[in-house]
């Protein structure tokens, strides 16, 4: 929305909303976008995960 010459003039758009596929292609990619992110960050850390869930840093006092 903007004022011109005492006026207001507004911008309207209309969007279609994304087809099932689309959707579910777009989540995918989120999702792995997401691991990726996670992945980097506990390998900075130096605690990547195995399998099972289970860290492969021990920590044993």
């Amino acid at each position: 929305m903007l004022l011109k010459n005492g006026r207001v003039k507004v911008e309207l758009a209309l969007a279609k909303g994304r087809q099932k596929e689309d959707r579910r292609q777009a989540i995918a990619e989120k999702e792995s976008k997401l691991e990726m992110r996670r992945e980097a960050g506990r390998q900075r850390k130096g605690t990547s995960t195995q399998p099972g869930g289970r860290s492969s840093r021990r920590d044993d006092d």
